[in-house]
């Protein structure tokens, strides 16, 4: 797997873990930001321990009513702020996104101002203010994931996008997960691997890809995982086969992100890196 930047077309932000959270209209929390979303598509990743009391306030203002609502359901305090701050992190990511292509002023999108509705598989969508929406624009897609202590937000302009962390310390069997959940390819890959380290770490690979693919799909944990099979390469992987839909046109990535996570992000109809 290779770093966040070695993928083309994905530009990562960091925010948490002692760098802050920066919009464009100010640093919140102090430190080093996240820079200008160029890229086909962008993965935006963070760490709640990271982030001060300051701009905690600061981040939890951003949610709506239905959003605070969800977040105090939450029994234990440490779910509530990481509720609230994965919710806060989409719209950051959301924002500086929008920004990066359509610039501020009257097309400007503030982290509070995004809406979100459920389609038909109860997956969230994003919706613009309605000026916006009133001149034909489109929001765009996105897909969050979640650890124990860390959140993830991918978002790309067209087509489906999903994205996986998983931490890299997890102790699990990987020859008995794979034999389990795995293609048969990609078991045999798993079980070619000499120590039980190497093999946690693979299935784990296989794991953060496939369950990104799924979550682009809309299926989650809905979708076999046995019905399609991925190869992984440097930095990423291709789709082999998917049994139950047309494959498509996809285009895989992989990271490793600080505090010990494996992410992937799968997306659609990528065609050619960009220039």
């Amino acid at each position: 797997m290779n770093s966040p930047s070695a993928a083309e077309g994905i530009r990562p932000g960091f925010w948490g873990g002692g760098e802050g959270l920066h919009y464009p209209d100010g640093d919140i929390g102090g430190g080093g930001g996240a820079g200008r979303a160029d890229g086909r598509a962008e993965l935006y990743y963070g760490r709640g321990a990271g982030v001060g009391r300051e701009a905690r306030e600061s981040l939890l203002s951003w949610l709506d009513p239905g959003e605070e609502e969800r977040r105090n359901r939450r029994l234990f305090p440490k779910d509530r702020l990481n509720y609230g701050l994965s919710r806060a992190l989409v719209r950051y990511a959301l924002s500086l996104w929008w920004r990066g292509r359509h610039g501020g002023g009257d097309w400007e999108v503030k982290p509070a101002a995004w809406r979100f509705a459920a389609d038909a598989r109860g997956r969230p969508e994003a919706i613009l203010p309605a000026e916006l929406a009133a001149r034909g624009a489109a929001p765009p897609r996105f897909s969050l994931s979640h650890t124990a202590a860390a959140t993830a937000v991918a978002v790309a302009g067209t087509g489906k996008v999903g994205v996986d962390l998983e931490s890299r310390r997890r102790q699990v069997d990987g020859l008995s997960l794979a034999r389990r959940f795995l293609a048969g390819c990609e078991f045999r890959d798993v079980a070619g691997r000499s120590r039980p380290g190497e093999r946690r770490d693979r299935f784990l690979l296989y794991w953060t890809l496939k369950e990104a693919y799924l979550k682009a799909l809309g299926l989650g944990l809905a979708g076999k995982l046995s019905s399609f099979a991925v190869r992984p390469g440097p930095g990423g992987a291709v789709l082999l086969y998917d049994r139950e839909r047309p494959a498509g046109d996809w285009r895989f990535f992989t990271y490793r992100l600080p505090g010990g996570i494996a992410a992937a992000l799968a997306l659609e109809g990528a065609g050619p890196p960009p220039s």
